[in-house]
């Protein structure tokens, strides 16, 4: 996903601006100034992308939004013979 985003903005600012510069009729410069909307747009969500990924390093593999094993995990103090107990 990080490198469709990369890879999509830079081809839709070469494509927008050749498309700008180059040719003169409406069409063109219309087709352009949607490229360069579409540029923002992708390099707005690699942004993101780049962020979730920085965070996602930074803790070591874990999602940020969720505990890490270690903390979650409780000791085990039940008595495992209690539960088959019929009395």
């Amino acid at each position: 996903d990080f490198l469709r985003c990369v890879s999509a903005s830079i081809i839709f600012f070469v494509i927008s601006f050749i498309s700008v510069f180059k040719y003169t009729d409406g069409a063109s410069k219309a087709a352009g100034v949607f490229g360069f909307i579409a540029t923002i747009v992708f390099a707005f969500d690699f942004y993101i992308i780049f962020n979730d990924l920085a965070d996602f390093l930074k803790h070591g593999g874990q999602p940020s939004g969720q505990p890490s094993e270690e903390t979650t995990r409780r000791p085990d103090t039940r008595d495992d013979s209690s539960e088959y107990d019929s009395d």
